[in-house]
């Protein structure tokens, strides 16, 4: 996540340099952090679905989330991107449990979404 918003500070600050001409003191440019402050930087999240990423995000911030047969599919393949390993395995036992209940048609329907994703793969493997 940190990794993402890194990135797209950089992408914002050669924006930036390129349009306006920066200032120079004792060599060093002024172009950074400062500058941004004043704007919000927008990172378009293309991947997951709003809630689903707010869902990483409170589980980033808090520690815990509601999981749910809707949300379990893009969560798993969020905490493997993201490498958050808690989150992925919560999701796994979740899996299971809905395996065991034989209740795996909507898991299937949200995995099937994230095709593009490798960890969908192993989610639809297990159900």
């Amino acid at each position: 996540m940190f990794e993402l918003i890194q990135k797209h500070i950089r992408l914002r600050i050669s924006e930036q340099s390129k349009v306006t001409k920066t200032k120079k003191i004792k060599g060093k440019s002024l172009v950074g952090l400062s500058q941004l402050s004043s704007e919000k930087l927008k990172i378009p999240i293309t991947n997951y679905d709003a809630e689903v990423f707010r869902l990483l995000v409170e589980f980033i911030h808090c520690g815990e989330v509601n999981i749910n047969e809707d949300t379990v599919a893009g969560l798993f393949c969020g905490a493997t991107q993201f490498e958050i390993p808690e989150l992925s395995g919560a999701c796994l036992d979740f899996v299971e449990r809905c395996v065991n209940l034989r209740r795996t048609e909507n898991i299937r329907f949200h995995a099937e979404c994230f095709k593009f994703h490798a960890a969908a793969k192993t989610l639809l493997d297990k159900v």
